[in-house]
């Protein structure tokens, strides 16, 4: 299993540790639904714990499609999520 796969299969499972795991502390993230950057992983356990407090939760999440760059680090994940 790729490093782009566990971390789809850490998010479908709601699994923070292994999820959360899966990122360096200071990966930086983009969503949609969030107005600015979030600048470190901690800042997306904030959030990721606000969302789950409102209800948020995952009951599913497809992975369209994975690519993974050795040379850099970088992973590309496009998922289906449905919340």
């Amino acid at each position: 299993m790729s490093a782009a796969e566990r971390i789809v299969a850490a998010y479908s499972a709601m699994d923070e540790d292994a999820y959360f795991g899966s990122f360096d502390p200071q990966a930086t993230f983009l969503f949609h639904a969030t107005p600015e950057r979030l600048n470190s992983r901690d800042d997306y356990e904030e959030q990721w714990r606000t969302w789950v407090s409102e209800g948020w939760k995952v009951i599913g999440c497809q992975a369209a499609q994975l690519r993974s760059d050795q040379k850099t680090g970088r992973e590309e994940e496009a998922t289906n999520p449905v919340h």
